[in-house]
């Protein structure tokens, strides 16, 4: 198959017929890999990262020092042009059970999920605008992931 690399040089029909085949083999979906986030940004459909401390706790606005367990990074409100939350700027929001943390969303998601350090405490549901997490038992939310 030295005739490709020649652009002076034409392969003969069969040359070329075992080449495109080598090159379809390659794409069959068998020997791809399903890269999600990939054909999200594609069909414009990416993931939501909601840090826990953008959430609202118990339907009251409350200060986001009285909120978080954890220092704010110094930084945090200097994101420009859309910049994703770095992993230490998703500081972390206690919630015990009975208390509630709402995010308002413009609409339902398909699907979320939550960082938390007790993830099988934390469920979520969509009531009248808004995704709210409630908990079991006293949990430490990272952030929740929306999937629109």
């Amino acid at each position: 198959m030295g005739a490709i690399a020649d652009p002076e040089q034409r392969p003969d029909p069969d040359e070329s017929a075992a080449i495109l085949e080598e090159f379809l083999e390659g794409l069959s979906v068998d020997r791809c890999d399903v890269r999600t986030p990939i054909l999200r940004a594609l069909f414009a459909e990416p993931d939501l990262d909601l840090p826990a401390w953008a959430g609202r706790r118990d339907d009251a606005e409350t200060a986001l020092a009285d909120l978080v367990c954890a220092e704010l990074p110094a930084d945090i409100w200097h994101h420009t042009s859309g910049a994703p939350y770095a992993e230490n700027e998703f500081v972390p929001v206690d919630l015990e059970p009975g208390q509630h943390l709402s995010f308002d969303l413009a609409r339902e998601p398909r699907a979320w999920s939550i960082d938390a350090d007790l993830p099988h405490a934390v469920s979520g549901r969509w009531d009248r605008g808004s995704l709210t997490l409630s908990t079991t038992a006293l949990v430490r939310i990272r952030k929740v992931v929306v999937r629109t």
